[in-house]
């Protein structure tokens, strides 16, 4: 189902990102698209142009998109054992399911180059429906403070040279610390939904 648990964690120790193949099967991501579909007549709009860095260093850059709450069957997937069990023994803690949603993106939406709240130390990315486009990775920022991280997103307007394109693969998923690891969602050419699988417990 998924690839070999040392694989997965050697990559996340080493370079703080690894992709996770086979995650859902062609049956389960139907459902997510059904329930994503369900889930949008309520997403809300998330747009923002400011750049700002929290009290615990957490950068946020301008972003647009709409999110949706998870559903059952996303919440089912998210928080099952087998999943869970897999993230743990890669990472060799105990990792806890903290929060998923559905996000929705239209042409032009995009994410500037953020890390992810406290919550989400460690982040799945699932394509559901259509193609986002790749997200972009800076492992290299790690540990950079908020602070220079905010005055290099500004003056790229949110998108920094460089980084690693990691795809979102067909019922796969890229699996990144995401609370430490600087990425940014290029703007989209086509609408597209992901769902983001949030777990805490590495600290």
């Amino acid at each position: 189902m998924l690839r070999d648990v040392r694989a997965v964690g050697t990559a996340l120790r080493e370079e703080r990102y690894s992709s996770l193949e086979a995650l859902f099967s062609d049956d389960e991501l139907i459902e997510l698209r059904r329930e994503a579909e369900l889930r949008a007549l309520d997403a809300r709009p998330w747009s923002s142009t400011g750049y700002s860095v929290s009290r615990k260093g957490r950068l946020d850059s301008p972003r647009r998109h709409r999110t949706g709450e998870s559903g059952p069957r996303l919440r089912e997937l998210h928080e099952g054992r087998p999943l869970g069990d897999f993230l743990s023994e890669a990472v060799g803690a105990a990792m806890f399911p903290t929060r998923a949603a559905y996000l929705y993106y239209r042409p032009g939406d995009h994410v500037g180059l953020h890390t992810d709240v406290d919550v989400c130390e460690l982040t799945l990315v699932v394509n559901v429906e259509g193609d986002t486009g790749p997200l972009v990775l800076h492992p290299d920022l790690r540990g950079v403070t908020g602070d220079s991280l905010r005055a290099l997103s500004e003056a790229t307007n949110g998108f920094p040279a460089g980084g690693l394109p990691q795809p979102l693969p067909h019922g796969g998923a890229p699996a990144l610390l995401g609370s430490s690891v600087p990425h940014h969602r290029p703007p989209v050419t086509t609408p597209s939904t992901i769902a983001t699988l949030c777990y805490s417990g590495i600290a």
